[in-house]
């Protein structure tokens, strides 16, 4: 998804949200409080945040107030009744609400005051913030919108924004007006530590060229996160004024303790076809070089694993495997990695063509048993491209863009040796380019526009080993650093040469993981209402915070049935040469209230199939706007590439179902409840 895609997608995604009625339950079905409210269009439930320290009472007029547990600020609750909401003066909001942790589980009644409704799971999360040239700003937050304003409409932005940054660990009465928080300097990453950051309110700018929005957002924290963190969940004052929030946000580093216990994991993602042998050894003798050369101490601190990659066995006879994961068990340390690898054979069988199933191979990769205290690098050798999504050969129905995706989910940093073939065979020539994309796509380094991309001539296989040399020797040097409490990486030279652009890339990478190591110790803001911007206020081009979508397992599995559908009907009218709808109308029928809806539809948000959910959220998707005769116009590669990009997320949700630690559960009361934030790019 390009930038301009994704902030228009991101503008008309938060454009629903303050579409707030004045009258009391105009779009909404409550059924007198007995069952909790829903949106009439979508049957959707209506949802609400508690603002912090809310006053919950008997009934709608105040007169006793019920005296429980207290309610904990911005975690959502249902709404079982409206009575009298009038959000006419959104400063000064009027009514009550009937509220309760659960669909049967009634608590009480609470102001409008103290409460706010929250119309689509949507929630912000921070981008990765990048390294030196390339590391974006903190995320500033204001508490009333005229103050931020002033800063960023100002002719003398540039100098107020500086201003603002120098004052963060001023006293109050010294700091920049209004400004009451700020993300910390360590990075916290939503998927290492939860975070609930809601969008309230916002308003649109163009901000030197760029798509900005102002947004109001609330901040919380779920109790496993808070739990984790050894943190208050109830702290009287989460602000600047607080002097250990003001501590904890102005810190960078963490403790020498911390960073002596830092170990690398490396695992090696290899082609294991006839034509990697010298490779494969090479391999061997660059970790022989570390299990000789290194001390002691530093080689209990890094661990292998070992994945090779083939082609499908249930299509090329005697290939034995697509992917396999020789360390499947745990990693293991220097000397047995050696012995290890030392018996692993390339296959004795050719391919059916020259790609592989590189794809396979990261995916088994991602699913290593990882050190729990580890930077956690993959390195990906091989030369051809991967199968893509619905090729008979592809057993992973992923694709680069995916695999990349997760990746950044896992905090798995990818470095690729990519060994170009010289040959001039059309087929190895024409699937160069090919690989190239998929190699740089999986090698994007989080937080920054650069590839951890190294290029190797196949021919020179010295080079190649001078590449694993050069990246075995960086990771051991910055290990030596990290014994002595610092946290640096070593400086590389320039030379253009492959051993110099592999320890400028392995640098990188490590550079990139320890920002995220740097933020696992850090509490994400709770319990605020805070005004600030999506972009960079020093550079608006770089986004620095991204739309997630909280889904549960039933609307997850709604998008896969929904998707799959979708395919199939694609597939169907290609073989029977139906138009679109009426080949979807035959499979989607046992799945739908009202087949019938599908043959008469415009396109396929008007045709009943789409989740509710889906359908309430107010953007513009590729299947939602899919008509009878787009499809028709679409050329071949057109429609295999639309059919190439649904697959690939069809089998990314297959995989998120099934990654018990990915899902979040917001109320420990409610364990079933669990949530996953997905990521904007996984919507169909």
């Amino acid at each position: 998804m390009t930038n301009y895609i994704k902030s228009m997608f991101i503008t008309s995604l938060i454009s629903g949200l303050m579409n707030v009625s004045v009258i009391a339950d105009d779009g909404y079905e409550c059924s007198n409080g007995k069952k909790i409210c829903r949106e009439k269009t979508t049957g959707m439930p209506l949802k609400a945040l508690p603002r912090a320290f809310p006053t919950l009472y008997d009934n709608p007029n105040g007169s006793k107030v019920i005296t429980k547990k207290p309610i904990k600020a911005f975690r959502p609750l249902y709404i079982f009744a409206r009575q009298g909401i009038d959000t006419s003066d959104p400063d000064n909001p009027k009514g009550w609400y009937k509220v309760g942790k659960s669909k049967k589980r009634v608590l009480g009644w609470m102001q409008a005051k103290d409460i706010i409704e929250w119309k689509q799971a949507l929630i912000m999360a921070y981008t990765h913030p990048g390294e030196d040239d390339e590391r974006r700003s903190q995320v500033l937050m204001f508490d009333k919108l005229q103050a931020l304003k002033d800063i960023i409409q100002s002719p003398e932005r540039a100098a107020k924004i500086s201003k603002a940054y120098a004052s963060l660990d001023k006293k109050p009465q010294d700091r920049y007006p209004s400004l009451v928080l700020s993300e910390s300097k360590r990075f916290v990453d939503i998927n290492e530590n939860f975070y609930f950051l809601p969008i309230v309110n916002f308003e649109m700018l163009d901000l030197d060229g760029e798509d900005a929005r102002y947004l109001q957002i609330a901040a919380a924290i779920p109790e496993a996160t808070a739990a984790k963190l050894d943190t208050d969940l109830r702290d009287d004052n989460n602000t600047l004024d607080n002097p250990e929030v003001q501590k904890e946000i102005l810190q960078t580093t963490t403790s020498p303790e911390a960073i002596k216990q830092l170990g690398v994991d490396i695992v090696f993602v290899m082609d294991l076809t006839g034509s990697m042998e010298p490779y494969l050894q090479m391999t061997l003798e660059s970790v022989q070089d570390i299990a000789r050369l290194v001390a002691k101490d530093i080689k209990e601190k890094v661990h292998f694993g070992f994945v090779g990659y083939r082609d499908n066995p249930a299509i090329v006879n005697g290939m034995e495997f697509a992917s396999k994961n020789f360390t499947k068990d745990s990693l293991v340390n220097a000397e047995q990695f050696v012995d290890m690898i030392s018996k692993v054979r390339v296959a004795t069988v050719g391919s059916i063509d020259y790609q592989e199933e590189l794809f396979a191979g990261v995916e088994t990769g991602l699913a290593t048993k990882w050190s729990e205290n580890a930077i956690r690098l993959m390195i990906l050798v091989g030369d051809a491209s991967s199968h893509e999504p619905g090729h008979p050969q592809n057993v992973t129905g992923k694709d680069e863009n995916v695999l990349r995706q997760a990746a950044n989910d896992s905090q798995v940093h990818i470095m690729a040796i990519h060994l170009q073939n010289q040959d001039t065979h059309p087929e190895i020539v024409g699937d160069l380019p090919k690989a190239k994309k998929q190699f740089i796509t999986l090698t994007r380094i989080n937080g920054s526009e650069e590839s951890a991309l190294v290029e190797v001539n196949a021919d020179k296989e010295e080079d190649f080993a001078k590449a694993v040399k050069a990246t075995a020797n960086m990771i051991t040097s910055f290990l030596g650093q990290t014994l002595t409490g610092n946290i640096t990486t070593p400086t590389v030279n320039n030379n253009g040469n492959v051993a110099d652009k592999a320890k400028k890339v392995t640098k990188m990478l490590l550079e990139s993981a320890l920002v995220e190591y740097k933020g696992k110790e850090t509490v994400p803001p709770k319990d605020i209402i805070a005004w600030t911007i999506d972009r960079d206020m020093n550079d608006p081009a770089i986004l620095a915070l991204e739309v997630r979508i909280l889904l549960n397992k039933i609307q997850l599995d709604s998008l896969v049935r929904v998707v799959e559908e979708i395919n199939m009907a694609m597939k169907n009218a290609e073989t029977t040469e139906r138009e679109f709808f009426e080949a979807l109308q035959s499979v989607a029928a046992a799945s739908i209230k009202d087949p019938s809806k599908i043959g008469t539809a415009k396109n396929l948000k008007d045709s009943g199939l789409l989740p509710s959910f889906l359908d309430s959220l107010p953007y513009k998707s590729e299947i939602a706007s899919l008509t009878d005769e787009r499809f028709a116009s679409w050329t071949t590669q057109k429609r295999t590439d639309f059919t190439q990009r649904l697959e690939a997320k069809l089998a990314q949700y297959r995989s998120i179902n099934e990654a018990a630690d990915k899902w979040i559960v917001l109320d420990e009361s409610d364990p079933d409840n669990k949530v996953y934030p997905l990521h904007i790019d996984y919507l169909p």
